[in-house]
């Protein structure tokens, strides 16, 4: 081990002198061998050069080695001169608590670094169990740049609502981020209803292109009301596992019928029936500068009614690029008028043919039960409805790439078999299609 990080140290101090390019990241996330002591020798090496203009790590338990990165932020070199650190991911290094005080002192050299240039313009802390010591000191980092960060990712560092806060206020202070912050990702952590720092830089973020705070608690309504108000160019919107009521769902609808580049919008787990989903991608739907959407509605207990709702619509909605509804649960069965089974016929309920003279009463009941028992046996599942659908309505849906019915009742195998069948030779524009656990395992040979 020694030997491999003195190699590792030596080659990288080889590239001292050397200038710095923009798109030169050094990216460690394939080193399945690299230690802590070793990414803590490969830090050091990198303060004394100018070659690589960021790290990026992913899932290595890197621990207190994180902290060796101080150096570069401060400047390894005699005068100082060789900062070129603008990308910094370390994602997934921290997966436990133990080590959280060396985010802190990673921060605080962060800091140190601003105040003589620190170029760093992408942050990504994502996935670490850092909780507040690493959204706080990203909250400080942010304070202290001379400039504004492009990329801010702190998804899952399972911070509490003070430190959001801290850094929703750090960024509203800071004007220069609102005029060039693109990516904010603060979901897993806990932003709160209140979120007014947050909403109050929202309303200025004239460059942000994608904004997740799915699983924060925040409120969506205050959020999208903010969004509306100032982000142009929004695009992609993650609301996921945030409880929606109807004013936060009224929120949504409203924006997406006013934005100008939404192209991507989750409420996946939010809670939601199928009418509000509806009203959503009617929304999208409708607003003339919008021109492809793609929506995920995984999660909802939707149910094999919300999928006959969803699938009546779907031939308006040609907009779509991607209709993800996983795991949407199977809810109430359908009515046999609707589901098609065998007490009807296209969907028209059979007469009674017995006797008008009375007959055998008990008979016929105990066959009406049979028949609305075999009727729900073979009424179709939520993702045969949405298959059916989607392949009769294939011409319609030219811009349709992606399309996930995983995890949702199937009901009838062999009609699922014949609705994939179809849907498949409609849509020939089809990139992706997911289905598991949908009991599509299941027909393997007719597949």
């Amino acid at each position: 081990v020694g030997t491999r990080r003195e190699r590792v140290a030596d080659s990288l101090c080889a590239l001292i002198g050397k200038p710095a390019r923009q798109d030169r990241v050094l990216d460690l996330t394939y080193c399945a061998e690299l230690s802590a002591p070793d990414f803590a020798a490969a830090a050091r090496a990198l303060a004394l050069t100018t070659m690589f203009a960021g790290v990026r790590a992913y899932d290595l338990p890197l621990g207190d080695a994180v902290a060796a990165l101080g150096e570069c932020a401060r400047g390894g070199g005699v005068d100082g001169s060789t900062i070129s650190l603008t990308h910094l991911t370390l994602s997934g290094v921290l997966p436990d608590g133990s080590r959280r005080a060396a985010f802190r002192s990673l921060a605080d050299a962060l800091v140190a670094g601003a105040a003589a240039g620190l170029p760093l313009t992408h942050l990504d802390w994502s996935h670490n169990d850092g909780r507040d010591a690493a959204v706080g000191g990203a909250a400080q980092v942010a304070a202290a740049l001379p400039h504004a960060l492009e990329t801010l990712d702190l998804t899952h560092c399972h911070a509490g609502r003070a430190a959001t806060a801290a850094l929703a206020a750090a960024l509203d202070a800071h004007h220069s981020h609102a005029g060039s912050l693109q990516v904010l990702r603060l979901g897993g952590n806990e932003v709160g209803k209140g979120g007014g720092a947050l909403a109050s830089f929202l309303r200025r973020a004239a460059a942000l292109r994608e904004l997740s705070v799915g699983g924060s608690a925040c409120s969506v309504a205050a959020v999208a009301a903010a969004l509306a108000h100032g982000a142009p160019q929004l695009a992609t919107l993650d609301v996921s596992a945030v409880r929606l009521g109807r004013a936060d769902v009224a929120a949504l609808v409203a924006f997406g019928a006013s934005s100008a580049a939404l192209t991507s919008l989750s409420v996946a787990r939010c809670g939601v029936e199928a009418d509000s989903v509806l009203a959503i991608a009617q929304s999208l739907q409708l607003n003339p500068r919008l021109s492809a959407t793609a929506l995920d509605a995984s999660g909802n207990a939707l149910g094999a009614v919300g999928g006959y709702l969803l699938a009546a619509a779907l031939p308006t909605l040609s907009k779509l690029t991607a209709l993800h509804v996983d795991e949407i649960g199977r809810g109430p069965d359908l009515p046999p008028e609707l589901a098609g089974g065998s007490g009807s016929r296209n969907g028209t309920p059979e007469k009674d043919s017995s006797p008008a003279d009375g007959g055998n009463s008990f008979s016929r009941g105990r066959d009406r039960s049979n028949s609305s028992d075999a009727a729900k046996a073979s009424a179709p599942g939520a993702a045969v409805l949405l298959l059916e659908a989607l392949a009769a309505a294939a011409a319609a849906l030219p811009a349709l790439t992606s399309v996930a019915l995983g995890h949702t009742a199937v009901g009838t195998p062999d009609r699922l078999a014949t609705a994939l069948h179809a849907f498949l030779i409609g849509a020939p524009q089809l990139k992706a299609l997911y289905l598991a656990g949908s009991g599509a395992s299941r027909l393997r040979g007719a597949l």
